[in-house]
């Protein structure tokens, strides 16, 4: 697709503004309804905060380097997915990532212009929209009261949810492009789709819940565990529905199975596809975390009884907000079933929700022990922390606390129906009961607002950090200078940067990267006499970023300091030595 996919998204562009007027003329009491939605006010209000707040933001985050925000450069770089010679493919750790957020950010920016803002809007759409589907759980038959609670409630529990993954750092959420929240919104989306699955719009829901887990298993690479979850979920779902329904509903159900199975078929052909294209566009030979040939290659990194025993303690007894969540929903979830079957309310559906949230949990973990069993190289698993796993399990978390959160709502619901026998006296023991439970949905959020309010949260809401395009502290001392490097570099060269004191290396790597495009060798006070020299042998220019660094220079030009750069061309004799030549500056 090199050089057309600039193309294709103009004409996926034109081609939903088509739709969307096709709709509109001919449903056209439609927009009306839509309109007064409250999932769809809710969607409009968030989506207006989101272009006012973050049109102008910078990326911050680490990841947002590595791979996330230098694949959507790449992208508009070359008007074609990553290949040899990009970022991505420099970095090479995270080749076999599938690009379908990227994809979306790109569409979206192909139509307004690319900024790393505009990226950033269109990644919070995202969030917005897998937020969105709480709002099913409103019940229209159900009194005014309860109902404006429950669109309460549904707020509460969205806003909660936005950084129940990232808590330890406020809005980075809204500021990277990170797809770990996403992949846990839809992946709760979709099962909440299935779990609305009912007479003639089965087909509809089966449709609409296998296009989510497309996009959550090509969102990243353990994305596919939801994919076979949401499957298996469909088929059960289709499989209870069949033995009490009439005939023409029978239909329905059989056509899903098929639509099922073509939707298996195209994730295995698009799979085969990407990996095909990986294969081609790269030379490295790097399998990515989640691949399937390092889980069939066998090669053990670390013990399964001590990976099982790690993932469990991780998942339920080393972070206190993780485990009240999962603990504190289960409990919660399971008295409102027991309250309705004292009373005599269906409880059908608070039972499938309690499974269908829970197996996210188990499933995700099951999937967790086999990769740091045999895919996460072991020097990874020294920290007290296994690596990666607040997100790995927080992807998973999040799906649970949207589900379990739908399922107490919706059997709210059901007590305070208009239908006759299922209406409770306001002031009852069982009243008093669901108030509280409807309460927790905002004190439930109470410990991410209070770590995101002592932690990075207010710096973040700074206006030199969101509203304007000043980059932020981390960022600032290395951009501020090599974002001019288009400047200085030419094709094929490589520079060596020096960070000073205080140098995040991993992240100033990552950053020096995406920034140049090109190959960078990094230089910081702790550095040895023999790794600066080689660094400086095989760098066509030296880059000042940090505090500090006259020694260095004296050390290559007596004639020079560090105020007369930051850039510096350096000069490679025939007998190997290397000098610093013509001074440059940004």
């Amino acid at each position: 697709m090199a050089g057309f996919l600039n193309l294709s998204a103009y004409i996926i562009v034109a081609g939903g503004l088509i739709c969307f007027i096709a709709v509109l003329v001919k449903w056209r009491g439609i927009f009306s309804v839509v309109a007064t939605s409250p999932g769809i006010v809710f969607f409009t209000l968030m989506t207006l905060c989101d272009v006012v707040l973050f049109s102008n933001a910078t990326l911050g985050h680490y990841d947002d380097f590595s791979h996330w925000g230098s694949i959507v450069r790449d992208m508009f770089d070359g008007n074609a997915f990553p290949s040899e010679g990009s970022i991505v493919s420099k970095v090479g750790s995270f080749i076999n990532y599938p690009p379908i957020t990227a994809t979306f950010i790109y569409v979206v920016n192909s139509a307004v212009g690319y900024t790393e803002g505009h990226a950033i809007v269109a990644q919070n759409l995202l969030l917005i929209a897998g937020a969105t589907s709480l709002f099913s759980v409103i019940d229209c038959s159900c009194r005014r009261w309860m109902r404006i609670a429950t669109i309460s409630s549904c707020v509460g529990i969205a806003f909660a949810s936005f950084w129940l993954i990232m808590n330890d750092n406020g809005l980075a959420q809204f500021q990277s492009l990170l797809v770990d929240s996403v992949m846990g919104l839809f992946a709760a989306s979709a099962l909440l789709v299935i779990l609305r699955m009912q007479g003639k719009n089965i087909l509809g829901s089966c449709l609409a819940a296998l296009s989510l887990s497309l996009f959550v298993a090509f969102a990243k690479d353990n994305g596919k565990v939801f994919f076979v979850i949401i499957v298996l979920a469909i088929a059960v779902a289709s499989f209870l529905h069949f033995r009490k329904c009439d005939a023409s509903v029978r239909k329905s159900l059989m056509f899903s199975v098929v639509v099922g199975l073509a939707f298996l078929v195209i994730m295995l052909l698009l799979s085969v596809a990407w990996g095909a294209y990986v294969d081609a566009a790269y030379s490295s030979e790097e399998d990515g975390k989640f691949s399937v040939a390092v889980l069939l290659s066998g090669n053990s990194q670390m013990p399964l009884s001590e990976a099982v025993i790690r993932v469990v303690h991780d998942a339920f007894m080393a972070d206190f907000q993780r485990s009240v969540v999962f603990f504190g929903l289960n409990a919660l979830s399971l008295l409102v079933i027991a309250l309705s079957h004292k009373k005599r309310v269906s409880v059908g559906n608070a039972g499938a929700v309690f499974f269908l949230s829970n197996a996210v949990i188990v499933g995700t973990c099951f999937a967790l022990i086999l990769l740091y069993a045999f895919v996460m190289p072991a020097a990874e698993d020294v920290e007290d922390e296994l690596a990666g796993f607040s997100r790995y399990y927080g992807t998973a978390l999040l799906a649970f606390y949207c589900i379990q959160w739908w399922g107490i709502l919706f059997q709210a619901n059901q007590f305070f129906s208009k239908g006759e026998g299922r209406c409770i006296k306001p002031g009852s023991a069982c009243s008093v009961f669901l108030a509280v439970c409807l309460s927790a949905c905002v004190l439930f959020s109470f410990p991410s607002l209070i770590v995101f309010w002592k932690g990075m949260g207010l710096e973040h809401l700074s206006v030199k950090n969101i509203v304007s395009s000043e980059y932020d502290y981390k960022r600032y001392p290395i951009s501020s200078v090599l974002d001019d490097a288009q400047n200085y570099i030419s094709p094929g060269q490589s520079i060596a940067v020096y960070y000073g004191d205080g140098a995040l290396v991993g992240y100033h790597w990552f950053l020096s990267m995406y920034e140049t495009n090109t190959e960078v060798y990094i230089i910081y006070d702790e550095s040895s006499p023999e790794a600066i020299s080689n660094a400086l042998h095989n760098s066509d220019w030296l880059v000042f970023t940090g505090r500090g660094g006259d020694g260095l220079v004296k050390n290559y030009n007596q004639e020079f300091s560090v105020e007369d750069g930051p850039w510096f061309e350096l000069q490679h004799t025939e007998e190997g030595e290397t000098v610093l030549g013509k001074v440059r500056q940004v």
